[in-house]
């Protein structure tokens, strides 16, 4: 669908200049779920993904944990990703036409284990397509697909939204 939208805005012979970024955790895959899992058997919780309805993530969590994403977002857990086909269907259009970037906010000790999963799940992909920011209205993109409702309004790209619980009930 997001394909459709941009390629609709975008009647043009040559679509390479349009420049679109796509957001990696839970846009591409699910990223929440499994850290949440991993969340769950060490405190002893029973959080859900649909409980989770703002984007910070730690106000949901018991004080114990100090940063899920420095306890749980390992190694391991970027090996587990699977990106499934529809998904790397679509990106494989995206990437024919336009010029595509993988964009994250995720922390720089990661960025290995994501270029890595990206490589594994991904034949075309190459390390060059991988960018590192936090604050993503920096970026000179024409379109930025997200999960995150201030990463698609804050910037001068058209901004397209992924529905998720933290976003269900964003103006």
């Amino acid at each position: 669908e997001a394909y459709e939208n941009i390629y609709e805005n975008e009647n043009k012979k040559n679509n390479k200049g349009i420049i679109v970024g796509v957001d990696l955790d839970d846009t591409l895959y699910s990223f929440v779920e499994p850290l949440l899992n991993k969340y769950n058997v060490a405190y002893n919780d029973n959080l859900k993904l649909s409980d989770i309805t703002d984007y910070k993530l730690s106000n949901f969590l018991k004080p114990e944990c100090k940063n899920i994403f420095k306890e749980f977002a390992d190694k391991e857990l970027f090996n587990n990703i699977t990106i499934e086909q529809y998904v790397i269907d679509e990106l494989t259009k995206f990437n024919e036409e336009f010029t595509l970037y993988f964009v994250t906010a995720g922390a720089p000790i990661t960025v290995r284990d994501r270029d890595k999963m990206l490589s594994r799940n991904i034949d075309w992909y190459t390390s060059s397509q991988l960018i590192i920011c936090r604050n993503k209205e920096l970026l000179k993109l024409d379109y930025l697909i997200d999960d995150c409702l201030g990463n698609v309004t804050k910037g001068s790209y058209k901004g397209i939204l992924l529905t998720k619980p933290w976003n269900l009930y964003s103006n």
